[in-house]
Order: structure tokens, then sequence, then C-alpha cells
């Protein structure tokens, strides 16, 4: 594997597992904000942590099953534009 690949790998390996923590960052920031005692404290540091380690777990996951380059790229795939030149677009 090129040292290219490599990087490009690591990025999306780091793509995917922030998906899911910019969530949970969100919705600890919600449970703080209407929580902010010790306890909502906890419980939107609890809620990171398992984001955190969903996203380490769903990167694994997709780099083991998929790789990582294939996961990202059929996850931004459009299929809409596939065909879009066979199409008289009038343009």
């Amino acid at each position: 594997m090129k040292i290219f690949e490599k990087i490009v790998a690591a990025v999306f390996w780091l793509q995917i597992a922030v998906s899911p923590v910019i969530v949970t960052l969100f919705l600890g920031f919600i449970v703080h904000v209407n929580y902010p005692t010790p306890l909502g404290w906890v419980a939107s540091i609890a809620i990171v942590a398992l984001g955190i380690i969903g996203g380490i777990w769903l990167a694994n996951w997709a780099a083991k099953k998929y790789g990582t380059i294939t996961f990202i790229a059929r996850a931004s795939a459009s299929p809409e534009l596939d065909h879009l030149e066979e199409k008289d677009t009038g343009y």
C-alpha cells in the first residue's frame, strides 16, 4: 500500500469516526443546557463518551468490512448523477 493511500485511508477513518462524535456532542450540549447540574454534566459526558466509542467502532467496522475509501465513496455517491450524460439536459 502506498503512503498516499495510507494517508487517505487514515483521513477517511477519522471522518467516519468523527461523524457520531459530532452528533453526540450536540446532544450532550442540549442535555447540559437543560440540566446544568452535576448530574447533567455526567449525562453529557456519558453521551459524548458513547459517541466516541461508537465512532471508533463504526470506523473500525467499515475499515474491516469494506475499507474506508470504499465506504466513503459509496456513502458519497450520487446515483442521480450516474447517467447525467445520457439525458438531454437542453444545454
